[in-house]
């Protein structure tokens, strides 16, 4: 069964890449949807009420910009784990976003099919275990402390 991914992203051209890479990746059991605004995402995540296994945000968005984009995106979604797409620039507001509840984020220069594919097979996993466990994503971000190390250029979180 596909799993039910919600992309927002402010061009189209972003919906295409983004399929062929998951495609190219062997992540064809993923059905994406897209929308261009926060706005869009917000109506569209009340429509669906829960249906949606995952969702890739960018956060520099037509009606947002920033940290305030992933607080109203996370709010609307409150069971849906959230990837966040991010320039380089501004990996210190992905790592705000990871302490806020986001599950992963990746570079927007730097990702490929593989790396997506592998951060959303995760989230996914993760989802599945917090379930079990009869968490949400945010109730299972509180209750195991995170730890931030930094090694080489890349941040990697520790649960302790």
């Amino acid at each position: 069964m596909p799993r039910k991914t919600l992309l927002v992203a402010p061009h189209a051209a972003q919906n295409k890449a983004m399929r062929r890479l998951l495609a190219d990746a062997g992540g064809d059991s993923f059905e994406i949807d897209w929308v261009p605004s926060l706005s869009d995402a917000v109506a569209y995540l009340k429509q669906e009420q829960g249906n949606i296994d995952a969702i890739i945000a960018s956060l520099t968005l037509p009606d947002s910009l920033g940290i305030s984009t992933f607080e109203r995106l996370f709010a609307a979604s409150a069971a849906a784990p959230i990837l966040i797409l991010i320039a380089g620039r501004d990996e210190g507001i992905a790592r705000c976003a990871l302490r806020h509840g986001a599950q992963d984020y990746l570079l927007e220069e730097e990702f490929n099919g593989d790396s997506l594919f592998k951060a959303l097979t995760r989230m996914r996993e993760r989802s599945i275990y917090e379930r079990a466990l009869g968490m949400n994503h945010v109730s299972a971000a509180r209750a195991m402390p995170v730890r931030m190390m930094h090694w080489s250029q890349h941040d990697f979180l520790v649960r302790e």
